[in-house]
């Protein structure tokens, strides 16, 4: 028998959960969610922004969609199947998946409570076909009734696919965290400006390119070596952003040869800057390098597998933070120096309390497959203990280094931060078996390592320049860290609201 469509549409109203599949690209991945349709048969669905689901969404649109509508026996159950693509609500139209969505989602109802409906994104399923069973239908071989929306069919332009494969490669590079990179460079370039007089622009441009390239061709090539270990397949512990990697192979994004072929890519570039700026400035600069490469391309590789022997997270300390300084300072001046080491070994040491604390979630995948960081190797609670003593000392080094006489005495403003380094300690010892409730830790390691970068270049900056010039700098730096700090806070805000719902 042939339904109408007001007869479909009435059936499902009846449900408010169907399974949502979405195509990765390497096999379907299936969910349960809530959702509310138009009257025009258009469905709309919601999810954290920061859901897997919602990325896979926004990058790969085909959708299917299956509901289920029990009777009161087996034979009056009802089936709707709709296949379409999906859309993000622009803010404009989100009134309107709103009010669908939160008589029927108890997120969206939440949220809305509590106004942090922006803590959402909102997906608008546009059908091309919606097929409708009746299980007494098919068991006496009756074809299903099928809607057709010939008026919703549309192709998706190269143009589309190409922004689509962008947006796959810009969340690869976990760009967010490159600050641990662009940081030191400013700070070693500035102390040689402040102590030397020196500024070559394309020195430091090109030294800033290349350590950047190389940071990104190591989280792209750990992502790769993550998944061939099986890593990532099997970490479902995860804590968005910190770690569990980029997932764009996971989610079939990006294939591994693709992943492969990019790391190798940014390695590529990253070493032949390097060698120009060998042959410019000397041998030194291809000793860091080596140093730099053979850290970051080995970090999950086999050979050296850094991270398996427990010594990664000392080695990316060392590079990410002393190394790209003094090397940024050297392609200036020609020399190394104390004061660069003194000033950036707080940074090296803030970046390997970051990696530790990042490496508590992924507890149990990293174990599974033998990656033995320190985590793994000490468990949690030690853990936690080690990233205590780690994050003091590199306030005891800031204040020795000015005790020293190495460091200027304003540098020690960077102490503004040790109440979030004290509060990253809190959270890492309470929650280490936690990792939802204790990634605020993780979010206020990487608040601490930005205001003291930002607070030593600023103290350096304020024994040279004017202070009509320093005005400007001042108030990037202050718009930067408070930046950060809200960014912290929201993650904060966004976890507890999670909790609450849950």
């Amino acid at each position: 028998m042939t339904n109408s469509k007001e007869e479909i549409l009435n059936e499902i109203n009846k449900a408010s959960i169907c399974c949502v599949s979405t195509y990765s690209g390497i096999k379907i991945k299936n969910r349960m969610m809530h959702f509310a349709v138009s009257p025009d048969f258009n469905f709309y669905l919601s999810s954290m922004k920061t859901d897997p689901k919602t990325k896979q969404i926004l990058l790969r649109s085909e959708v299917s969609m299956l509901i289920y509508i029990p009777g009161n026996t087996f034979p009056d159950d009802k089936e709707i199947e709709l296949t379409g693509y999906a859309q993000m609500v622009r803010e404009e139209n989100k009134e309107c998946a709103v009010q669908l969505l939160i008589k029927r989602s108890p997120v969206v109802s939440q949220l809305s409570q509590y106004n942090k409906l922006d803590m959402l994104a909102f997906i608008k399923i546009i059908p091309l076909q919606i097929k409708f069973r009746h299980v007494k239908d098919i068991l006496q071989g009756i074809s299903p009734t099928v809607i057709g929306f010939e008026q919703n069919q549309t192709s998706i332009s190269d143009w589309d696919r190409f922004k689509k494969k962008i947006n796959a490669w810009i969340t690869e590079t976990r760009y967010p965290f490159l600050s641990v990179t662009v940081l030191p460079v400013l700070l070693g370039t500035t102390i040689a400006f402040v102590k030397k007089s020196i500024f070559n622009p394309i020195y430091f441009v090109l030294a800033l390119l290349g350590t950047v390239s190389l940071h990104l061709g190591t989280n792209i090539i750990n992502d790769y070596f993550d998944h061939k270990s099986g890593n990532d397949e099997i970490n479902n512990e995860f804590v968005r952003p910190f770690s569990g990697g980029s997932r764009m192979i996971q989610m079939g994004l990006l294939t591994p040869l693709e992943v492969l072929t990019g790391a190798l890519m940014f390695f590529i570039v990253g070493s032949g800057i390097g060698l120009y700026l060998v042959y410019k400035c000397g041998l030194s600069v291809l000793l860091l390098g080596l140093i730099g490469v053979i850290s970051g391309f080995f970090y999950t590789a086999p050979l050296f597998n850094w991270a398996s022997k427990g010594i990664g997270e000392l080695l990316v300390g060392l590079n990410f933070g002393v190394l790209v300084s003094l090397g940024s300072y050297y392609v200036q001046t020609g020399t190394f120096s104390w004061e660069v080491f003194w000033a950036s070994l707080p940074l090296g040491i803030l970046v390997t309390a970051i990696l530790l604390i990042n490496e508590f979630p992924d507890y149990t995948a990293d174990k599974k497959v033998s990656k033995n960081t320190q985590v793994v190797r000490l468990g949690k609670e030690k853990s936690a203990n080690i990233f205590g003593y780690i994050m003091i000392s590199s306030y005891v080094v800031l204040v020795a280094g000015v005790i020293a006489g190495y460091l200027p005495k304003i540098i020690l403003f960077g102490l503004i931060s040790l109440p979030f380094a004290i509060q990253s300690v809190i959270y890492a010892k309470k929650f280490h078996s936690n990792s939802s409730d204790m990634a605020i830790g993780n979010g206020f390691t990487i608040l601490c390592f930005n205001i003291v970068s930002v607070i030593s270049i600023i103290s350096y900056l304020w024994l040279s320049l004017r202070n009509l010039y320093l005005l400007p700098i001042l108030f990037l730096a202050s718009v930067f860290i408070v930046w950060n700090y809200k960014a912290v806070i929201r993650q904060k805000e966004t976890f507890l609201r999670l909790k609450e719902i849950i």
